[in-house]
């Protein structure tokens, strides 16, 4: 549909048409509501909200255009599309072919051998699914939307989580929009199929003890080579490709400072070069080659699970494993993943995407302006920054509330005396921490130390 947005003069949605050979446009009184696209090409898919409002635009459309026209447009609009096909000829995209002519599409990176073989498979469930269901359906323009509703509808019922009902939702939708002309369709039978709305399960943040027991695990010399990207994730928020593949054209040492291209979003980061990280990065000078970090860009290039998997090997001498598994701490502090209530696959709870949660966390919670975090983040919005990254946990909330909230939603000087005087009693003194300390214990009892110093008098060893 030849939808139109007028970018920062207009919320609302427009059509363009042509009557009487002028070119027309058409208000929808359609609210363009979410995030569009950061390229602001409607070619582009936006966040699920931004969907939303374009397919009630095109429906609106739609009926405008059907009623402008009346019940000829069809047969017009196909006699149009056979006459600029040279020899009256339509030209058709077989379902059989539509992987291939798909992959052979320009792009301005090439697709990763993975993402590739998986859409070949999605591909070839859909393809199946209309010859079973829809059997005279041969080409892309045959497919009905009442076949694709009833496609995503069995893909629901499978129990696929949210995202991943979405992902194959947006993959078709958009390859039938990219082959629209080629594959000369009237229409997009996915375009008007609702994103889902279920909620899916993020990440959580560490807190700044957890991170100080990573950092401990990691440089201990089994890790070597997975430790600068988890230096790399925790003090720059990028994710785990970015990371990985770093290159010495991207650091700048002398303003300690990084400026890279996120390979998700192509939007700039630009990231302070913390201490920890700075030191990483100069262990590996003099630069071997482009990446500055070349084993690890190695190992992400042939493998990018097997990043994942080092890391989790550190995660779990920090004490984070699924308590199904045995662990290398003594102190299990969380699980890696957790069922969901819809999906086939647990949900990660714990990975190195926590550290990209963990910084944003950390850095608004510090109060650090939110556009400077976006900066950092290269995200296009602050919904995306508040809604998917900002996870204070509970006690944090309450902390942060507490501090910064007016006196008359503290608790009294009364009560708080009391709990001053509970707490020596229910815990033991530092005195006695410091005799239980071993080799073993020595993070942890120097933890726990520190956070005693914070909150008992000095008197209270």
């Amino acid at each position: 549909m030849p939808l139109e947005i007028k970018w920062d003069r207009s919320p609302w949605w427009y059509g363009r048409y042509k009557r009487d050979g002028k070119k027309l446009c058409v208000k929808l009184d359609v609210r363009v509501e979410g995030t569009p696209p950061a390229s602001r090409r409607l070619s582009d898919l936006g966040d699920t909200a931004f969907e939303k409002s374009r397919a009630k635009a095109e429906l609106r459309f739609a009926q405008f255009v059907e009623d402008l026209q009346g019940p000829q447009s069809k047969e017009d609009l196909v006699k149009r599309l056979i006459s600029i096909r040279q020899g009256g000829k339509m030209e058709t995209v077989p379902l059989s072919e539509m992987f291939n002519v798909w992959s052979a599409l320009p792009r301005k990176k090439p697709l990763g051998e993975r993402y590739v073989f998986q859409v070949n498979r999605r591909f070839q469930l859909f393809a199946s699914f209309v010859t079973k269901h829809q059997p005279q359906a041969k080409t892309m323009a045959d497919v009905s939307v009442e076949t694709a509703e009833a496609f995503m509808n069995a893909e629901r019922a499978k129990g696929y989580a949210a995202k991943t009902y979405n992902d194959l939702l947006i993959l078709l939708r958009s390859v039938f929009e990219r082959l629209k002309k080629r594959a000369t369709l009237m229409h997009n039978p996915f375009e008007n199929i609702p994103l889902s709305d279920g909620d899916t399960m993020g990440q959580t943040p560490f807190m700044p003890d957890e991170l100080a027991l990573i950092v401990t695990s990691a440089r201990k010399p089994e890790h070597a080579i997975i430790r600068p990207i988890l230096f790399t994730g925790i003090c720059t928020a990028m994710r785990r490709g970015d990371c990985c593949l770093l290159k010495w054209s991207d650091v700048d040492l002398q303003n300690r400072v990084i400026t890279v291209k996120t390979s998700k979003t192509g939007r700039t980061a630009v990231i302070p070069l913390f201490p920890l990280l700075e030191e990483e990065i100069r262990r590996h000078l003099p630069a071997k080659n482009d990446f500055v970090f070349p084993e690890p860009a190695k190992r992400y290039i042939g493998n990018p699970d097997h990043i994942t998997d080092l890391a989790d090997r550190v995660l779990k001498d920090a004490g984070y494993f699924d308590s199904s598994s045995s662990g290398t701490s003594s102190t299990h502090r969380g699980n890696l993943r957790a069922s969901r209530a819809k999906g086939l696959r647990k949900a990660r709870l714990h990975g190195l995407h926590s550290f990209r949660v963990t910084w944003v966390t950390l850095a608004l919670t510090a109060g650090v302006p939110i556009e400077l975090v976006r900066l950092v983040t290269s995200h296009q919005s602050v919904e995306i920054v508040l809604k998917h990254y900002f996870k204070p946990g509970r006690e944090e909330m309450r902390r942060i509330l507490t501090e910064k909230m007016p006196q008359l939603f503290s608790r009294t000087d009364a009560v708080n005396a009391e709990d001053e005087k509970k707490a020596p009693a229910t815990s033991p003194g530092i005195k006695a921490l410091i005799e239980s300390m071993t080799a073993e214990n020595w993070a942890e009892v120097r933890d726990a130390l520190l956070k005693r110093l914070e909150q008992e008098p000095p008197n209270a060893a």
